[in-house]
């Protein structure tokens, strides 16, 4: 059932990317640098026991009644992923780390231009599939990978 819904996830926010423009490209993490953190992702963190899914950061500060503690993790479909034909470099990002639960959100690359933030979502019910604009989408993706390449010792 927790397949189903990410594989869903997934599938939502793939759907609802838009195309970019010239202006959205170069705000985009560089195409090679993102294919060089998915590669280091499985050395480098845990799973989740779910396929594909990192554990990045657990914030046990996080307490807020949605659950005792928050959780930045990665999902990274591959080539033996049912969602997916080929290995595409996409990286879903999950960030459940803010003590609000109004904060929580996914973004994602997208299909065209890996590095490039399709449209985040909220992930609390609450918010019934409310969008993060492109532009935060895509800060938030870029912080992360960020974040992670410090994490793994990417210079």
């Amino acid at each position: 059932m927790k397949r189903l819904l990410l594989t869903g996830l997934v599938a939502f926010v793939l759907a609802n990317g838009k195309g970019l423009s010239a202006e959205d490209i170069g705000s985009c993490f560089p195409e090679q640098r993102v294919r060089l953190v998915i590669e280091e992702i499985p050395y480098h963190f845990s799973g989740t026991g779910k396929p594909h899914v990192y554990l990045i950061r657990y914030a046990p500060e996080s307490q807020n009644g949605y659950m005792k503690g928050g959780r930045l993790t990665v999902y990274m479909p591959s080539e033996d992923d049912s969602s997916y034909e080929e290995d595409t470099g996409i990286i879903f990002i999950f960030d459940r780390t803010d003590k609000d639960p109004s904060k929580w959100y996914c973004v994602s690359n997208s299909l065209e231009h890996i590095g490039c933030a399709d449209e985040g979502i909220y992930l609390i019910p609450a918010m019934k599939g409310a969008k993060l604009s492109k532009k935060n989408s895509q800060k938030r993706f870029n912080e992360v990978m960020e974040d992670i390449e410090d994490l793994i010792g990417v210079e």
